[in-house]
């Protein structure tokens, strides 16, 4: 049984990049976190490594879509954000480990954009943007695999310092 999503859009996303954000000395090994800095207007600013965009069909929960709304407005009420992606279109689209079977998204990824299904903006994340907290599969199909995979969106990265 294939799980369908109701209303899909393009979740873009950037994946931290582990590896060179240690070789760029941005990870602090003795707390285990990313290193953070404020800029000249008070901002915190990451110092991590991120790779390419990818983007992937998804959907935006609804109990949070309207506070998200208000978050490109610049009016932040909720800063949390969940969407929901069909396993098996993470499959198709190279997102699963062949060998374990789960997904290659991770907490600390970065939500970049949300777009239509015909490639238009819906809405830009501002900086410092929203991160990935919690990636779980669930749902289990009558396959036995799970149908769907949760990723859960916070205003910081679990392992990032206060700056």
């Amino acid at each position: 049984m294939r799980v369908r999503l109701v209303r899909p859009l393009t979740i873009a996303l950037r994946q931290l990049d582990t590896t060179r954000t240690k070789a760029a000395g941005a990870y602090d090994s003795e707390f285990g976190m990313i290193k953070t800095t404020k800029d000249a207007r008070g901002n915190r600013v990451s110092e991590r490594v991120e790779g390419p965009e990818i983007r992937i069909p998804g959907q935006v929960e609804d109990q949070t879509w309207y506070g998200l709304r208000m978050f490109a407005m610049g009016n932040s009420p909720e800063s949390k954000l969940a969407i929901v992606f069909s396993y098996r279109t993470l499959e198709e689209c190279g997102f699963v480990d062949e060998t374990t079977k789960q997904p290659l998204l991770n907490v600390n990824d970065r939500l970049v954009a949300i777009y239509s299904p015909e490639g238009e903006l819906v809405l830009m994340v501002r900086p410092p943007g929203l991160y990935a907290v919690e990636v779980r599969p669930a749902v289990l199909s009558l396959s036995g695999k799970p149908g769907i995979v949760i990723m859960r969106f916070n205003d910081r990265a679990l392992t990032e310092a206060p700056a």
